[in-house]
Order: structure tokens, then sequence, then C-alpha cells
């Protein structure tokens, strides 16, 4: 399962607010984070500069990832990322798992790339 977010680019200092909507729910989205082992992805644009080096707007495949450590926490709790990354032209995607301990129904989410961070507010459902 996957879900697309649009996060504060580091090109410039304007904010971009989550692409569609601020809530994340199951199942009218068919998206839904389950706790457990099996991972899960984000999608997104705008999480800066990986290795190796990727020009802007350059045909790409495969696996960059970013330069600057990305964490992300559900509920308050710190979920693994396994991998952060730009994994086609201008499409970044973020492997994590949803920690232990979490609990269902709507929970916040925040992704921190080097210091900036997604809005406050976003949420996902989690069961």
């Amino acid at each position: 399962m996957s879900a697309a977010l649009d996060f504060p680019s580091f090109a410039s200092d304007s904010a971009r607010s989550l692409h569609s909507a601020r809530l994340l729910r199951c199942p009218a989205t068919s998206f839904c984070l389950t706790i457990g082992r099996q991972w899960r992805i984000l999608y997104g644009v705008g999480f800066g500069p990986t290795t190796p080096t990727v020009a802007a707007g350059a045909a790409f495949s495969g696996g960059a990832p970013t330069n600057t450590p990305v964490t992300v926490t559900i509920g308050g709790l710190n979920a693994p990322v396994a991998f952060a990354g730009l994994i086609e032209a201008g499409l970044y995607q973020i492997n994590l798992t949803v920690p232990p301990g979490t609990a269902s129904g709507d929970q916040p989410i925040q992704i921190n790339i080097n210091g900036v961070q997604t809005p406050a507010g976003t949420v996902v459902s989690v069961q």
C-alpha cells in the first residue's frame, strides 16, 4: 500500500501541502497502514539531493538514496525507514514499517528531512 506526499522543497522555502487530503483513511482511499513487519511505501517529491547525483529533469530509474537521513514517526513512535531516495525522475520513495505499539485509528505522521517536516495535522489510518 502506498500514498503520495508532496514534501516541502529544498529548492525554495515555500511549503507544499500533502498531495490530495491531509487525512489518509482506509478503506475509502484504499490506504491503511498495518502494524507489523510488512514494508509500507510512501511516495513524494522534494526530498533533496541524492547519491549518486541525479540532474533535475534527467531520465533516471533505479534507486539513489537521499544524502540526508529521513526519519518518520507515526503516532509519536519512530518508524524504521529501510530506504528513502529517488526512484525515477522527480519521484522519491520511503520504505518503512509501522512501529509496534502504534495505536489503531487515525495517527499523526511526521516525516523529517534535514530539519524540514511535513505539515502538522497530517494523519494516517492504522489498523
